[in-house]
């Protein structure tokens, strides 16, 4: 019996596909700025592929490392005081904090629960975590890609969070947060 090759794949349509649309047009959004900057191109191109997955319902490590994919084409091209992978740490432990605070949780609170849940938090602080959850709900943080996962995810939180439940959500949140490399 012949072994199926890595690009041999059955597709099975179950049911209608979310985000194709968007994904497309990101696609070749990212295509044509492919002669500007083409390493940024293709960090936009898995970027779009990440998101398409999870809104497909793909919760495992695999939109993650796309993400992490997207992050070491782009972050030589910046000066960063923290890389990508790191701002990508605080959005997915902001949402986790976010889910927290809609459920009626402080924001301190919901930070000393993160805190607490994030195995692989390393040295950051409560404060620190509290003061780049404000940043990001207030849009203030220049990392794009940490910013992209914050907004495109908490246009998500509210559906999540009626369907699952707050602790549910954030606790998916911390998971995916332990994930990333930093």
């Amino acid at each position: 019996m012949a072994s199926k090759k890595l690009h041999d794949v059955i597709v099975r349509r179950k049911r209608a596909v979310a985000g194709y649309p968007q994904l497309l047009a990101r696609l070749e959004n990212a295509y044509k700025a492919k002669s500007q900057d083409g390493r940024q191109a293709q960090a936009v191109a898995l970027m779009a592929l990440a998101d398409f997955l999870v809104a497909n319902g793909k919760d495992d490590p695999i939109p993650i490392w796309l993400l992490e994919l997207a992050s070491s084409l782009t972050d030589p091209n910046y000066g960063k005081a923290l890389p990508s992978n790191v701002w990508r740490k605080v959005a997915l432990i902001s949402l986790g904090m976010k889910a927290l605070t809609m459920g009626g949780v402080a924001r301190e609170e919901a930070a000393r629960q993160a805190h607490r849940a994030v195995k692989t938090i390393g040295n950051i602080e409560v404060k620190t975590l509290i003061h780049r959850y404000d940043e990001l709900q207030k849009g203030r943080v220049k990392n794009r890609e940490g910013r992209h996962l914050f907004i495109t995810h908490s246009d998500m939180l509210a559906k999540l969070v009626r369907r699952y439940g707050v602790k549910a959500v954030a606790k998916r949140y911390f998971y995916f947060a332990d994930l990333m490399k930093v």
